[in-house]
């Protein structure tokens, strides 16, 4: 079968789900456990924020604020297990792939690889460069005083993007 009849024919049996997608309320968020607290009307539900949580390293997570609204539909047809598949508003985002992770919300962006992650590596390079030493022909030299101020100008904005 060609990849576009499986596309169609997976929209065809989407639309044939009898257990419909429901607006809900954000109550609260798990971030540990990858799933929230939602309530419709008066009902509470515990619901996963993703469809399959493998107890692995490895997720990515669509986190929404508390109070806002999200759409959940059942997994398979099984209406005592639900998911999050629209989100009203996003709080932050988290994907970690075996030893790296990603983490954005509003206060920028964190990547990490076990140790190292690129906001200290990038602050440390800049520190280096200011301070570096360079030799040349007539002697040892230091980069000028505009360049060590554009190297902290970089470094802040640096620090503002990343976490």
């Amino acid at each position: 079968m060609s990849i576009d009849r499986e596309l169609a024919e997976g929209l065809r049996q989407i639309g044939k789900r009898k257990t419909p997608t429901i607006a809900v309320e954000v109550v609260s968020v798990d971030k540990a456990q990858g799933t929230c607290e939602v309530k419709d009307d008066e009902l509470q539900y515990t619901v996963r924020l993703a469809s399959v949580i493998n107890d692995n390293a490895e997720r990515f997570y669509l986190f929404p604020k508390e109070g806002s609204s999200v759409l959940i539909a059942s997994i398979g047809e099984d209406e005592n297990r639900y998911y999050v598949v629209a989100y009203s508003e996003i709080e932050n985002v988290s994907l970690r792939i075996e030893e790296t992770q990603l983490t954005i919300d509003k206060a920028g962006l964190h990547l990490q690889r076990g140790e190292v992650d690129l906001k200290s590596l990038l602050n440390e390079l800049l520190t280096e460069l200011k301070n570096a030493v360079i030799q040349t022909p007539s002697g040892v030299g230091n980069f000028s005083p505009n360049n060590v101020m554009k190297f902290e100008e970089i470094n802040n904005k640096i620090n503002e993007l990343l976490q």
